[in-house]
């Protein structure tokens, strides 16, 4: 009971929770870890209101429960000045898997921490906070599964072009995860904050 009035409650703060400004990167993955010596590979294109990008992510399972990753790519970004200009983007997350939907649970729930970084000539995007994730995964007729999932993010965001400006912002990413065979998986994602984004692409495990 205890766990299960856990669940309801991080799943009321993923819902109603309302939010607000830039962060690229996205989850991408559901809450769900790979498992311990498992690796998930994808690649993704992301559309924002000011801004694309093309990019990719290695994700690694430490332990049964927990597990992190690594995401990379190019951004096309418009700067602040009114010029359009490419640029790096670069991020990361751990999260640790509270509940688990296969072994009982309401669904799953994984708590973690991410970073992202955005660098468009000398203007920058630094981002460092938290996260809650919850999805489902529900199983088709032909065995595989669908899974949709949530993100709420809270983080410190740090934007420098000349003035450097840090402030708390929060995000809700909606996404589902839907699998093609045992290991190849396509995944769309949107990140809703005051600029919304999209991000599609494919994972596949191994």
């Amino acid at each position: 009971m205890r766990k299960s009035l856990l669940a309801v409650g991080f799943l009321t703060v993923l819902l109603l929770t309302s939010v607000c400004q830039a962060q690229f990167l996205g989850q991408l993955s559901t809450a769900q870890s790979p498992g311990p010596g498992n690796s998930v590979v994808g690649g993704y294109f992301g559309i924002y209101e000011d801004a694309f990008a093309f990019f990719g992510q290695y994700r690694y399972g430490f332990a049964n429960y927990l597990d992190g990753a690594i995401k990379a790519g190019v951004i096309s970004l418009d700067a602040p000045r009114g010029n359009n200009s490419a640029g790096l983007l670069i991020g990361g997350d751990l999260k640790y898997q509270l509940l688990d939907a296969t072994l009982g649970d309401p669904f799953d729930l994984a708590v973690g921490g991410m970073t992202e970084f955005a660098a468009v000539e000398d203007f920058t995007i630094f981002s460092l906070g938290g996260s809650v994730i919850g999805s489902y995964p529900f199983e088709m007729r032909n065995g595989r599964h669908i899974s949709p999932y949530s993100r709420f993010n809270m983080r410190m965001q740090r934007v420098g072009d000349g003035v450097t400006d840090t402030d708390l912002e929060i995000e809700l990413d909606l996404g589902t995860q839907i699998e093609l065979s045992r290991d190849w998986s396509l995944i769309g994602e949107f990140l809703i904050e005051d600029n919304l984004g999209f991000i599609f692409g494919f994972n596949y495990k191994f």
